[in-house]
Parts: C-alpha cells; structure tokens; sequence
C-alpha cells in the first residue's frame, strides 16, 4: 500500500494569518485612498453649489431683463427671488433701488448665498441697471 504523508502533500492553501495581512493590508490602502479623496470630494461640491449659484443668477436676470418697464419698477426690494432650481442650501435676496438722480433708472443686484462643505459663508452676485427705455448695463 502507499499511503501518502502530510509531507508530500502540495502546498496549494494560504494561512490565516497571510489571509490576515492581506486583508489588513489592503483596509489600509483602501483606507488611504478615502483620506486622500476626502478634501477632492469636498471641493468638488463646492464647486457644484457655485456653479448652481451662478445658473440661478444668470436665468433670474435674464427673466429681469426681459420685463416691461411698468414691471420693472414693481419689483420688490429684499424679496427672495423665485427660481426652478430647488436647492435648500441655496438662499437669495433681490435688492432695486433707484439709481441716483435718475428716475428713468433701476439698480438690480441679485445675490445667492449658500455655506460651503468647510462651513465657510459664501455668497455670488449679479448687478445690472434696467432703464425706462431699454437696458443699459
């Protein structure tokens, strides 16, 4: 008979303990790696809101500028101004003012805050004038 021993086996397996250090191995790179993104995520979404700020500036003033002039001047100073883009970190202010010393004149500014993922205020802003008989600036 020829039994075969536990020598002549062929070493085919891995430990547990190289099963370990692989996987510990690998949680440290994985984990690493997610240190290493954290601050590229997190720009990024700053810039997301930034970059939404500024598409909701640019389609509410153009909505301004395309009113009549008897609109125009009931527009409300410090109303929030309405927008299809819903975001709860977004708030916005509309300030109009006359300009000065000319009735036939508007002062628009648009203005979008928002708080950025470090915590950091931010805010973007828009300043156009709108005049009786067409835009001017």
């Amino acid at each position: 008979m020829n039994y075969r021993t536990r020598a002549s086996w062929p070493c085919s397996g891995m430990t547990l303990v190289e099963v370990m250090v692989a996987m510990s191995l690998v949680a440290m790179v994985m984990g690493s790696a997610f240190v290493a993104l954290k601050p590229a995520m997190r720009a990024s979404e700053n810039s997301r809101l930034n970059v939404t700020a500024n598409e909701i500036l640019i389609s509410e003033m153009e909505r301004i500028r395309a009113l009549n002039w008897d609109e125009a001047i009931s527009l409300k100073d410090g109303d929030a101004f309405k927008t299809t883009i819903f975001d709860p970190r977004l708030s916005s202010r509309m300030r109009v003012s006359e300009r000065e010393s000319r009735e036939d004149q508007l002062l628009v500014v648009l203005e979008v805050f928002w708080t950025d993922s470090t915590g950091k205020a931010q805010h973007a802003r828009v300043v156009t004038f709108i005049t009786q008989y067409g835009i001017s600036a």
